[in-house]
């Protein structure tokens, strides 16, 4: 078995953990909608506010939001300026991703870190509350620096796409100095070597 295939299976499970990540994402955003509805309904219609109605949906936010940060890596799905990056060569294209995942990297790894050490201080200091119910803020810093520690993982599975795609361009590629144009796809960045 080659390094090649190695990193392909590598990618494939990477592949089904984002989208793992997508279908929990779905399920929460609708969990975090009737949740909304529901204490918009009790306080305006039955004069009787859940209490838990506000922590609740500050949470299923929070959770929403980080959670999909592995899966807009995965799918490409970071912001840049499509005119300009689309009118470059491939080989600076490609150049250009990798020096936009080396800075991502970087920049996860920071707060990942940071988010390891808040988890870690309220672990020592005993279980802090910030909400009136009393609910432990503990979970969702834990949920934070691990989804961040993810994100770096998926990242590196992107650079390393994008050193294999600058050292073993097809044939396509060297032949006409373009980029293949890619077929659509399930909206997931290509396996290495698939064409």
């Amino acid at each position: 078995m080659s390094i090649r295939d190695i990193f392909q299976s590598v990618d494939k499970g990477t592949r089904r953990f984002a989208t793992g990540i997508n279908y929990i994402s779905i399920v929460g955003l609708g969990v975090l909608a009737l949740g909304i509805i529901m204490h918009v309904t009790m306080r305006y219609v039955f004069r009787s506010p859940l209490t838990w109605g506000e922590e609740f949906g500050m949470i299923f936010t929070v959770v929403i939001t980080f959670a999909g940060v592995p899966l807009l890596f995965h799918n490409d799905g970071h912001l840049r300026i499509k005119v300009l990056y689309n009118t470059l060569p491939k080989k600076v294209q490609v150049i250009l991703d990798i020096i936009v995942s080396v800075v991502a990297i970087a920049f996860l790894i920071f707060w990942s870190r940071y988010s390891f050490g808040l988890f870690g201080d309220i672990v020592r200091r005993g279980v802090h509350y910030n909400t009136m119910r009393q609910i432990p803020v503990w979970p969702e810093y834990l949920f934070i620096a691990v989804i961040l520690a993810i994100s770096v993982w998926i990242i590196f599975v992107i650079l390393v796409r994008h050193l294999f795609q600058l050292t073993h361009p097809t044939e396509e590629t060297l032949r006409t100095g373009e980029a293949v144009p890619e077929a659509p796809s399930n909206n997931s960045a290509p396996i290495i070597g698939e064409r």
